[in-house]
This record gives structure tokens, C-alpha cells and sequence, in this order.
């Protein structure tokens, strides 16, 4: 195996595991609150986030950030 195919597969195996993650609404959220702290407004990261989602499963998790934060609120009053 070539150096750059080792990179590949590396690289093949992290994009699974993000797609993993983002494919549970649990791990949608986790991935919004990993990501906060790389944008300024709840909104961009909740829309980079939603972006990457469409990226990987060609639709958006979430219509809007209002829905987005309607989820969240519901989660936390179940906590």
C-alpha cells in the first residue's frame, strides 16, 4: 500500500464517522455544540453544520434555524 492510499483511507474513514454522527439528531446537536466555537453567530454554525449534513445526504436535516432551535428546546426540557 502507497503512503497516499494509507492517507485515503484515513481520510475515507473520518468522513464515515462524521456521517455517522450527523445521521442521529443526538449527534447533529454534538456536532452544533463541537462547532460553536468556530463562528460567531449560533445561526452560521447551525447553517454550516445543516451544509454538511446536505453534503453527505444530499437533504437538510433541518428546514430552518428556528426549527433547529425548537428542537433544542424541547430536548432541554427533558433533561
Amino acid at each position: 500500500m502507497k503512503p497516499n492510499d494509507s492517507q485515503k483511507l484515513i481520510e475515507a474513514y473520518k468522513k464515515i464517522e462524521e456521517m455517522k454522527q450527523l445521521a442521529t439528531q443526538d449527534g447533529f446537536i454534538a456536532t452544533y455544540y463541537r462547532e460553536l466555537k468556530n463562528y460567531r453567530t449560533f445561526a452560521d454554525c447551525f447553517n454550516a453544520v445543516n451544509e454538511k449534513y446536505y453534503e453527505y445526504f444530499g437533504k437538510y436535516r433541518y428546514t430552518d434555524y428556528h426549527s433547529f432551535r425548537q428542537i433544542l428546546k424541547r430536548k432541554l426540557k427533558k433533561v
